[in-house]
């Protein structure tokens, strides 16, 4: 009985998400359209103009996908606005340190409402939980856009910098791209990236004992079992 009403409150959190992102695309789509000149023929738009109306659209659809995570935790969490307003930045220091401690693992596992990351785990890898709201997997780390090369994608806010972790990830898979690559230079970006790990996993063990001072044991368990304390 408790797991199929979670699991109608998940699907009812993943409708929600779909209109109100649908929603926000829409409102960026009518806003460039007004913008545009009078019965401008589409496919004379200059590209300047394509381009900033999909980085509009890429950000109201990265900023919805936050507010709805945040509102599926709270809910999961079970607090109420003022509790959330203490949790959230001490949540937020351990999600980063975590996806950090992890930076490069796979598979890559993440929520269905964002991409925080948690660490190893995954469909093929059996992890993710569900409860009060939202259905969370995980993921570590930034993002690659794909094995065979591209450029580490920050994960959640894509304009800050690289961390060193991601910087790390970036320059070894450069490398990476010879088949026949450097064996010095390869060794050396993997031990900067143990120590990178390392100093993450650190920080990531203080976020937690931070965070654990604010919440009661129901709560430190449940985030226990999304993988974000341990």
């Amino acid at each position: 009985m408790i797991m199929a009403s979670l699991i109608r409150l998940s699907i009812s959190l993943r409708n929600k998400l779909y209109h109100h992102t649908h929603k926000k695309q829409n409102n960026a789509y009518i806003r460039w359209v007004i913008k545009a000149k009078p019965k401008r023929d589409p496919r004379h738009v200059p590209i300047e103009e394509k381009i900033k109306y999909m980085q509009e659209l890429a950000e109201e659809q990265r900023k919805a996908m936050e507010e709805q995570e945040a509102l599926a935790m709270q809910q999961t969490l079970g607090v109420d606005e003022q509790q959330w307003k203490i949790i959230a930045p001490k949540l937020k220091s351990v999600k980063h340190y975590r996806e950090q401690a992890f930076i490069g693992t796979k598979p890559p596992f993440q929520s269905s409402f964002s991409s925080f990351g948690t660490g190893p785990g995954g469909p093929q890898g059996g992890g993710g939980f569900a409860g009060g709201g939202a259905s969370f997997q995980f993921q570590a780390g930034g993002s690659m856009s794909g094995m065979g090369g591209g450029s580490m994608t920050p994960m959640g806010d894509p304009d800050r910098p690289l961390t060193d972790g991601e910087r790390i990830i970036e320059e070894l898979q450069w490398l990476l791209h010879d088949l026949e690559p450097n064996p010095t230079d390869v060794r050396q970006k993997m031990n900067e990236l143990r120590k990178a790990r390392e100093k993450a996993f650190q920080q990531w063990v203080r976020a937690q004992e931070d965070l654990r001072k604010v919440l009661n044991l129901r709560q430190e368990a449940t985030l226990m079992m999304m993988g974000l304390l341990n």
